[in-house]
């Protein structure tokens, strides 16, 4: 085989391989012709976390690093089934034959094919029905139900959205296909939209669940701090404390009442002595130190009386009438000082009691004094203890507070974390099939790309 030769067969097949360069772009321009087109429209979307974040809000709004990752995850929320199907209520995609093919099914028995495979079922099932059925053609489908309807239309509409992320940068590139360009362009900007939309709603929910709770913890550290503040009232109340006084004045009373004790219970045995002693008819010291003048009085003439008796004895003997005179005055002076010791006795047996009386009543007074200091102390304990609890419960309702304004500030300048940097146009070409008139007028090669 020589090049001579090749060019000899080329030569002599030259209207074939006219025919084939001629034929076959011509065959490929109608069969592209007869496909449905498609039309793409694309939206260009800028993802950008914002830079503003609230000391107190970052454990609610936490801003991310941008990374592969993320922008992966931004892919996949665009591309969400919640907003194919918002896409699918907007534009009433469960009634267009391009998403639905439950519509396709319903105009199936107006097509030619079906109502000639129809007829001619009826006639074949004439003469046999079971050949008649079996000629017959398909029932369509029923519509589903509208949940699943929608469902449905929303996975189709998925299929037709492509959403890419330009490289080495933070922006999304939304397309989405469709037979009618207006609806290609409506959808890629209203998925952008949405996509911000729901953006900024997180947000503004994210804050507004945290302005219900800390409304909730707010009341509810208002409600102990009531109760709180109540319960010392009632202790104080109850303790007969007052605001102010410490429980110095009550041991102040105590240790005065101590004192008057123990001053009584020294009278008190000091009686005791004087009266034992008197009980006992003490010498004469004694009864001089009971400070009674009658019975010293008659003591020191009981006195005189029996120096009388024993000096007359001794002159006049036992028997003589002088003698028994004088026993007589003696007798008469002991009963005298007899006498005056029981009055004596008497009255240091009164002063004793009334020692006693007083010694008790001030035993009784202390032990209900140390009652009451003891409850004092130990209502002063517990109101002490109430009011640290009701500081803390104040102080933390202060910064429940101020977090709380903090938050309802941080609404009213949240932004979303993407902006739409280009909307969609309406597209004028399709983006299927790719034909385009300006290729027949480049000259086409037998074996040149664009010829097939």
């Amino acid at each position: 085989m020589t090049v001579t030769a090749l060019l000899a067969a080329l030569r002599r097949r030259r209207l074939v391989l006219v025919l084939c360069a001629l034929l076959f772009p011509i065959a490929a321009y109608v069969a592209a012709k007869q496909l449905t087109p498609r039309y793409t429209a694309s939206t260009t979307v800028m993802f950008e976390p914002t830079d503003y974040a609230a000391r107190e809000l970052q454990s609610i709004l936490r801003d991310e690093t941008t990374t592969d990752a993320v922008l992966a995850s931004q892919v996949d929320v665009i591309r969400s089934l919640s907003v194919a199907r918002r896409i699918v209520r907007q534009f009433d995609l469960t009634n267009r034959e391009e998403f639905a093919w439950w519509v396709t099914e319903s105009k199936r028995p107006e097509t030619l094919k079906y109502r000639w495979q129809d007829a001619i079922a009826r006639r074949f099932g004439a003469l046999s029905p079971s050949l008649g059925e079996l000629l017959a053609p398909e029932a369509p489908e029923p519509r589903p139900s509208e949940e699943r309807a929608e469902i449905a239309a929303a996975e189709a509409v998925r299929d037709r959205m492509l959403v890419v992320v330009v490289r080495n940068s933070r922006v999304l590139t939304v397309q989405f296909t469709s037979e009618d360009p207006q609806l290609a362009t409506d959808a890629a900007n209203l998925a952008s939209e949405l996509y911000i939309a729901d953006q900024l709603e997180a947000k503004f929910n994210a804050v507004r669940r945290a302005n219900d709770w800390l409304d909730g913890r707010v009341g509810q550290l208002r409600a102990e701090l009531q109760t709180t503040e109540s319960r010392i009232a009632e202790l104080r109340t109850a303790s007969g404390l007052t605001r102010g006084v410490s429980a110095g004045l009550a041991t102040e009373q105590v240790s005065r009442i101590n004192s008057d004790l123990i001053e009584a219970r020294n009278q008190l045995a000091t009686a005791d002595a004087r009266l034992n002693a008197a009980r006992r008819g003490g010498g004469g010291a004694d009864l001089t130190a009971l400070a009674s003048s009658n019975l010293t009085g008659a003591r020191a003439a009981r006195d005189d009386a029996r120096r009388d008796v024993e000096r007359l004895q001794a002159t006049l003997g036992p028997n003589h009438p002088d003698v028994r005179a004088a026993r007589s005055r003696l007798a008469e002076t002991e009963r005298a000082v007899g006498g005056e010791t029981g009055r004596v006795v008497q009255a240091l047996d009164a002063e004793t009691r009334a020692a006693q009386a007083r010694v008790a009543s001030l035993e009784a007074a202390l032990r209900s004094q140390q009652g009451r200091l003891n409850q004092s102390q130990g209502a002063e304990i517990q109101v002490a203890a109430l009011e640290r609890d009701a500081e803390a419960s104040r102080t933390l309702l202060r910064a429940v507070l101020e977090r709380s304004q903090q938050t309802v500030s941080q609404t009213a300048i949240e932004k979303p974390d993407a902006r739409v940097l280009s909307p969609a146009t309406t597209p004028g070409t399709p983006s299927f099939p790719k034909v385009s008139s300006s290729s027949w007028r480049r000259p086409c090669w037998a074996f040149s790309s664009a010829c097939w």
